[in-house]
């Protein structure tokens, strides 16, 4: 069963006894990390068939051990081309990206944005980029996880879903969007 290695970013920072039970608890935790006005986080190693299975285990163990919760991985998705260009080292550029991503050049089908800022920010997945970089364009590009990026982009949601109410409502718009037509 592989080993997967991620961080797991947390609401709060926890108190030193319950450092002390995440560290006994029979999952693979790092001490924390952060506190004191930053974002407090555990680097995990987890075995699991799959990230997904990794990330619920450690979701549900640190709940039961601290109440404490998991909002996200820590995953920076989001990016802008120069940005995206920055992060491929030299592969492509800002503007070959850009002429990607406005169909001047290449086969078409770029990833869409995911968010936009009155049209002078744009945003993409750069988990999408690659892979269209990689199985479109056929460059050899560095593997990037898409699924560590929406499981993080899942837990972020759901942290915005202050109270029980906003979890359902956002439950509710995914069994919606999921269900067959």
């Amino acid at each position: 069963m592989p080993t997967w290695s991620f961080k797991a970013i947390l609401d709060q920072a926890p108190s030193d006894d319950e450092s002390d039970a995440l560290y006994e608890s029979g999952l693979d935790f790092s001490p924390v990390i952060g506190g004191s006005g930053r974002p407090s986080y555990l680097m995990c190693d987890v075995e699991a068939d799959t990230l997904t299975a990794a990330v619920v285990a450690t979701i549900h163990v640190v709940h039961r051990i601290t109440g404490l919760r998991v909002i996200g991985l820590g995953t920076p998705d989001a990016v802008t081309l120069g940005e995206a260009a920055l992060r491929l080292n030299g592969s492509r550029t800002q503007s070959s990206l850009r002429q990607l991503a406005t169909g001047e050049r290449g086969p078409g089908g770029f990833p869409a944005p995911v968010a936009a800022s009155g049209g002078k920010v744009v945003l993409y997945s750069f988990a999408e980029i690659v892979m269209f970089l990689r199985d479109v364009i056929g460059d050899e590009v560095p593997e990037v996880s898409l699924e560590e990026a929406t499981i993080d982009m899942a837990l972020r949601l759901i942290a915005r879903g202050r109270d029980r109410r906003q979890t359902e409502q956002i439950q509710a718009i995914l069994e919606a969007a999921m269900a067959p037509a």
